[in-house]
């Protein structure tokens, strides 16, 4: 009889051990929460001084456009809540009279600052036919399209109201170039309403002619390059108007960003 009890107390404690092992270890695996995964980030980065720019954009490279908190007096910008994963290129609206800033790209995988940029002013200068001539749009190159930059001189004849521009290669180098074709060709603009005038070959209502010579670059910043030009433009042939054409015989460009 006594042995039978101790037998029966035994198996009662060994039961018991076993639930408690069994109770202990289940709690053991009992995963913790997951933690969500952020899905964006900011993008910062300051620009000086802060006149130096209008403002910054980024792009991604779906063409997507996000929006810039930018702040005048420090030249700091901002992009909230951007995608994470994604690369994007920061690209700044530049000033009047600065030389504009290269953009940048980014792989955005977690909160990022980028270095600071510091602009400098610009020293281009121009002349046609011989007069000084303060640029009308802007004193450097900007993007005329995928593959070609657009020089904006300023003034040009016939009426103050005629901006020049040159489109010219990306990557200017030394060397002379035909200004009647696709690649290198000359616009004035008439902003007051009145005829414009191209040496596009293409596109002009009478023979065209036109000579580019970039005789200096640099390629480090601020890039610049330098050279002299000269055209016969005439009136596009969808706007006709006279005169029918408008020529510059001897212009000039300094230092010169592009």
């Amino acid at each position: 009889m006594k042995t039978t009890v101790r037998l029966c107390c035994l198996m009662a404690c060994m039961g018991l051990s076993m639930l408690n092992s069994s109770c202990t270890k289940s709690s053991s695996e009992v995963p913790e929460p997951v933690q969500a995964k952020p899905t964006s980030a900011d993008l910062t980065g300051r620009v000086q001084p802060a006149a130096a720019i209008l403002g910054v954009r980024a792009m991604s490279a779906a063409g997507v456009s996000f929006p810039c908190t930018y702040n005048t007096t420090t030249g700091v910008y901002t992009f909230a809540d951007l995608p994470l994963g994604l690369t994007y290129t920061v690209e700044y609206i530049y000033q009047l009279g600065y030389v504009p800033l290269a953009s940048q790209q980014v792989v955005l995988n977690a909160a990022t600052t980028l270095p600071t940029l510091t602009a400098t002013q610009s020293t281009a200068a121009y002349t046609i036919n011989g007069t000084v001539v303060v640029p009308a749009v802007n004193t450097g190159g900007g993007y005329g399209g995928p593959n070609s930059r657009l020089l904006q001189l300023g003034v040009a004849p016939p009426a103050a109201s005629f901006p020049l521009e040159i489109t010219f290669p990306n990557s200017p180098a030394v060397g002379t170039y035909n200004l009647t074709t696709s690649a290198t060709y000359v616009t004035v603009r008439n902003t007051s309403g009145g005829p414009n005038y191209t040496t596009l070959a293409s596109l002009a209502s009478s023979p065209t002619s036109g000579t580019l010579v970039i005789t200096a670059v640099n390629p480090t910043y601020p890039r610049t390059f330098s050279g002299t030009f000269s055209f016969v433009a005439a009136t596009t042939s969808a706007s006709g108007g006279t005169p029918l054409t408008t020529t510059v015989t001897n212009g000039t460009f300094t230092d010169v960003a592009y």
